[in-house]
């Protein structure tokens, strides 16, 4: 899923620098991402419908989202184009 959400980044052409980590909790897989300009993540976080959380601290702009195999599927699909 790390490598979708970059490719999708990449693909919305940001404009600053951005990064994106993966880890893992249990079972469960966490992206983060970190851009340098806010209304790119905000860009982002439209596209993918991501709700506000406030769960790790230090970051002024938190939000999640969930991806399963059906949106991953058709992200993919879309980036084929």
């Amino acid at each position: 899923m790390a490598g979708l959400i970059d490719r999708l980044i990449d693909r919305m052409r940001p404009r600053g620098s951005y990064a994106s980590t993966r880890m893992r909790t249990g079972d469960v897989e966490v992206i983060m991402s970190a851009f340098e300009q806010e209304r790119e993540a905000l860009r982002l976080a439209g596209t993918m419908n991501a709700k506000p959380i406030n769960r790790y601290v230090g970051w002024s702009t938190q939000v999640a989202f969930d991806i399963d195999s059906t949106l991953a599927n058709a992200i993919a699909k879309a980036l084929e184009r």
